[in-house]
């Protein structure tokens, strides 16, 4: 489904449309300093890649097979990074563990499903509250996290 986009798309992106967004972008963001981020699968001169960035990736079929399993690993080491809490948001959360179970990660899948320390799905649940809905939301801004 992704790949047909960007198949579509490709003859869009010529080459001198490529250099001259580069070379703009590269002029806006040289006093921007990305720390120790590191991604093989995407230009971190760019943004610095999120969980949902991986996620959506990975569920829409975006990424050459080549680089999914490596998505695969950084999205694993970030949630790692994070002592294994997700930080996707709304549109990321309902792929997640979709996207792990389906990559071979069922065991990052299940902990996540497990976590009960905020951000977290059953945090809520710890906090008296075992229903989502508006009442939630609004007592926690993002049920998704």
């Amino acid at each position: 489904m992704g790949s047909e986009v960007i198949a579509k798309a490709e003859p869009l992106l010529v080459h001198e449309n490529i250099d001259h967004a580069d070379a703009i972008s590269r002029s806006n963001l040289q006093a921007v300093d990305y720390g120790p981020i590191a991604s093989e699968v995407f230009n971190t001169k760019l943004f610095t890649p999120t969980q949902t960035a991986y996620v959506l990736a990975l569920h829409f079929d975006l990424l050459p097979q080549e680089l999914r399993q490596i998505a695969v690993e950084e999205l694993v080491a970030d949630i790692e990074r994070r002592d294994m809490h997700l930080s996707t948001g709304f549109v990321g959360a309902p792929y997640l563990p979709h996207v792990l179970s389906k990559y071979g990660r069922l065991d990052v899948a299940c902990a996540l499903l497990h976590q009960t320390s905020w951000p977290s799905w059953l945090y809520p649940v710890t906090q008296g509250r075992q229903q989502s809905g508006n009442a939630g939301v609004a007592g926690h801004r993002n049920m998704a996290i």
